[in-house]
């Protein structure tokens, strides 16, 4: 059995000089990354209180990116779902005015009635369509506006991270 730990002693016991270096390297290395103790990263706890604020606050703006995004995405399959019906409740109300006995139309004065009462119903159904990518559009407007806030205070971030780490981009 090869047992590291006891080659880096002499006969006294005490270690050889440059060993404590490594040791403590690979215990690091072993607090750090072979300790998978309820999934938790280690790492943290061996960086300084402000790195994993900063670390911290980075993991939050890209969750916080990726959820206005989904916002986004859903905003519009909204609109597309209510535009598909609303579309389907026109061509409905369409077959309906086609499907109207055109040569009583003249003589009986109901059937007249019938007719521009199914015409209005298609013009408040487009103009239900109109409002309904009018309000998408002010959504997905709002949200865009949310992500490029995020996106701001992310590129800050990575500067701040920089600066602290003595590096530039």
């Amino acid at each position: 059995m090869d047992n590291s730990f006891e080659k880096n002693y002499n006969f006294e016991g005490h270690l050889e000089p440059g060993k404590c270096d490594e040791i403590a390297a690979g215990l690091e290395h072993f607090i750090t990354y072979q300790l998978p103790l309820y999934n938790v990263d280690y790492s943290l706890h061996l960086q300084d209180p402000l790195a994993q604020f900063l670390s911290g606050k980075r993991e939050f703006l890209n969750k916080s990116l990726e959820e206005i995004a989904a916002l986004i995405r859903e905003r519009e399959q909204i609109r597309d779902i209510n535009i598909y019906q609303i579309d389907k409740d026109i061509c409905k109300t369409r077959t309906q005015i086609f499907n109207l006995p055109w040569r009583r139309y003249e003589i009986n004065f109901d059937i007249g009635k019938i007719h521009q009462t199914l015409q209005k119903q298609v013009v408040a159904l487009n103009r239900e369509k109109r409002l309904e990518e009018i309000a998408c559009w002010r959504d997905v407007t709002r949200l865009k506006s949310d992500l490029r806030e995020s996106l701001k205070e992310q590129a800050q971030e990575k500067r701040k991270q920089s600066l602290l780490s003595g590096k530039t981009e």
